[in-house]
């Protein structure tokens, strides 16, 4: 999937930014950064509360907003990511054995059928011999079908709220920016 879009007024503030020292550049296109996506975490956190149950809460908890700035002593460019993030102390607190991002990555995009026994597969295979030596591991044991997973249906949380919102945060980020430069030329 392909998003497009116009971008305009950036250029003025870039040049206005380059004024400023790399210190300065680095704090306030970390804050605008952080501002600007503020809509997209909120709306993932909605999307996730209202498409999911949450047992633990690991997931829910682990849905936040980074910003980093990458090493380089020539530029300040900054990324800001709203996603699920792997967090060791919520993980322990759920009693969790596998990480949140694993989960979300399931659940925004689904699965299919598959087995829970151990060694098994669910796997077509178009040689037939093959399929018939692997069938006996799926369903034909006595209480192996309860180990077949039916799969979930993709409720994407994470994606939705980027497209929803990624024009909004370019209007923040531009009006945040110019502010924050105007703010420190003042200084």
């Amino acid at each position: 999937m392909t998003t497009s879009f116009d971008v305009s007024g950036f250029d003025e503030l870039e040049s206005q930014l380059a004024n400023l020292d790399l210190a300065v550049q680095k704090k306030v296109l970390r804050d605008v950064a952080r501002t600007s996506a503020q809509p997209v975490l909120a709306d993932t956190q909605s999307l996730y509360e209202q498409n999911w149950d949450h047992d633990t809460g690991q997931l829910g908890e682990s849905i936040k907003l980074r910003v980093s700035i990458p090493r380089n002593p020539t530029w300040a460019d900054v990324v800001a990511s709203v996603g699920v993030f792997k967090s060791y102390k919520v993980q322990v607190a759920a009693g969790k054995a596998i990480d949140a991002p694993v989960y979300a990555y399931w659940l925004e995009h689904g699965t299919r059928e598959h087995s829970l026994a151990s060694g098994a597969s669910l796997k077509k295979h178009s040689d037939s011999a093959k399929a018939q030596k692997r069938a006996h591991l799926r369903r034909d044991r006595p209480g192996q079908e309860s180990l077949i997973h039916p799969g979930i249906e993709a409720r994407p949380f994470i994606r939705p709220a980027f497209d929803r919102h990624i024009e909004d945060a370019l209007e923040i980020q531009r009006t945040t920016l110019s502010a924050a430069i105007d703010k420190a030329l003042l200084r």
